[in-house]
């Protein structure tokens, strides 16, 4: 460990996980002092688009980071265009037809890959403009660590990671990769360019200062970048009786058209989530499916999964998977936000 390192651990280090999810910014943030954490707060903001920061984002990351010398910022990647393969050489690549000069990749323990397109690298760095960025994580990448965590199975055994826009999913014999794959489960606009067209492999030029999929320590900036009307009668006077009577009824019906807006709102929101559910579903069956069918893969019969979920999966969508896929199925609650910190503190550590 080099000397600058042994003494930046006694300073209070601000480590800042951000993960964008639908029109959502989650941002946590912890401050390390002698491998101690000292403070950690954790807080939402609404986002009005899917291509830039809100200004009070940057506000609240540039307070953060005035505060303290060593600042480290880290984003979950949520986008497509990324994946994951068995084998790190050209002709892995070659085999599942990723051009690797259109993406970038990272070889996980000499076995694997994670690999994204520069178009999601492209994204990062012109959102992440105005406050930085320092590692940009794989969910395959976070799904591997808690992996990692467990004792592994000696069979062929599907993981995922669920967040509440995507998941990715695994499956490992051991320590041996066998399949991956990464789905949106809601509809993802990040990759639309100004002109409303869908950017295309093709297009995407290679960005300089990426090194890999984990850490982006060197990014360097980008140049690109709303009375009463006169009453004649009293004949035209209602009784006390029949107005009191009509005010109880508009009540009433104000009270019922309340009721049925907030019974509808819950509604939308209840289908949304058996939307996301069904999508999740239909992708793990046609995963398994592919796993089974396609010769690229050393297939073996599956009958458990582990799910390392950060959205709160509902307990119906976890019985119909298991019903329907006939598999056992294991359900961890996890937090990635704080995960992406601890392997951001091991980063700076190492």
């Amino acid at each position: 460990m080099k000397i600058a390192k042994m003494i930046q651990k006694y300073f209070s280090n601000l480590f800042i996980s951000v993960m964008i999810e639908d029109d959502e910014c989650k941002i946590k943030y912890e401050i390390i002092k002698n491998s101690k954490t000292t403070a950690t707060k954790t807080n939402s903001f609404k986002l009005s688009s899917n291509d830039k920061l809100s200004d009070e984002i940057i506000d609240y990351i540039s307070k953060l980071q005035k505060k303290y010398r060593y600042t480290y910022i880290s984003l979950f990647l949520d986008s497509m265009g990324q994946g994951a393969l068995p084998g790190c050489d050209a002709k892995v690549f070659a085999d599942f037809s990723v051009d690797l000069k259109n993406v970038n990749h990272v070889c996980i323990d000499g076995r694997w890959s994670a690999y994204a397109s520069y178009i999601d690298i492209k994204w990062v760095k012109k959102i992440f403009k105005p406050v930085g960025l320092d590692f940009v994580y794989s969910p395959f990448v976070i799904l591997y660590s808690f992996i990692k965590e467990m004792s592994l199975s000696s069979k062929p055994v599907i993981y995922i990671l669920n967040e509440n826009s995507s998941f990715a999913l695994t499956i490992f014999k051991g320590d041996e990769f066998l399949f991956g794959a990464f789905f949106k489960t809601t509809t993802d606009e990040s990759l639309i360019d100004e002109e409303g067209e869908e950017g295309t492999w093709e297009s995407a030029e290679k960005e300089d200062g990426i090194s890999d999929l984990v850490s982006l320590d060197e990014l360097e900036p980008d140049d690109e970048l709303e009375g009463l009307d006169e009453l004649e009668s009293l004949d035209e006077i209602e009784s006390l009786d029949e107005i009191e009577k009509s005010s109880d009824n508009e009540l009433k019906f104000e009270e019922n058209e309340e009721t049925v807006k907030e019974d509808k709102e819950s509604e939308e929101s209840n289908l949304e989530l058996f939307g996301r559910d069904v999508s999740m579903f239909n992708y793990m069956k046609s995963s398994i499916e592919e796993f089974y069918k396609n010769d690229l893969y050393k297939s073996e019969f599956l009958e458990d999964c582990v799910i390392f979920d950060n959205s709160g999966l509902s307990k119906d969508i976890i019985e119909f998977i298991k019903n329907e896929l006939f598999l056992n199925v294991q359900v961890k609650e996890v937090d990635i936000n704080k995960k992406m910190i601890s392997l951001s503190h091991d980063e700076v550590s190492s």
